[in-house]
């Protein structure tokens, strides 16, 4: 989601597949872009990414997104 975006590749394409990862640099999952980082950059909320595979097990980290 748009609010957790931290950073992102400028020379990210939609569609591309792309490394979802931690503030410590950490794999969390692997996904399809379904915005480029200019359209992340204007827009508050929404997904930024499908994911493909989730790389990380669950409940390594407290969850705080609720849908």
């Amino acid at each position: 989601m748009i609010p957790g975006v931290a950073s992102m590749d400028p020379g990210v394409r939609k569609g591309d597949l792309v490394a979802l990862l931690t503030a410590k640099g950490e794999g969390v999952a692997l996904a399809h872009a379904e915005l480029t980082p200019s359209q992340v950059d204007s827009a508050k909320k929404g997904q930024v990414a499908d994911t493909e595979r989730v790389l990380m097990e669950p409940n390594t980290y407290p969850k705080r997104w609720k849908s």
